[in-house]
C-alpha cells in the first residue's frame, strides 16, 4: 500500500504557533503546551489514519507484548 504523501496546511500550522507552542521557551514547555491542547480537545475513542505503514513490531500477533 502506498502512502499518501504529506500536505501543509497553512491555517493549522498557524493554529499551532498561535495556540499551542506560543509562548514556549524551550521543549519542555512546547510538549506542555501539546499536553494541555491535547487533553482539552481530543476526545476518545477517536479516528485517525495511519500516512505510513507501522513497523509489525508495534502489533505484535501473538499476544505478546
Amino acid at each position: 500500500m502506498k502512502s499518501k504523501p504529506l500536505t501543509t496546511n497553512v491555517a493549522r500550522e498557524k493554529r499551532i504557533k498561535r495556540e499551542i507552542v506560543a509562548d514556549c521557551y524551550d521543549e519542555y514547555e512546547a510538549r506542555s503546551g501539546w499536553h494541555c491542547y491535547l487533553e482539552v480537545t481530543l476526545a476518545f475513542p477517536f479516528w485517525g489514519e495511519m500516512y505510513r505503514p507501522a513497523s509489525p513490531r508495534c502489533f505484535p500477533t501473538n499476544g505478546a507484548s
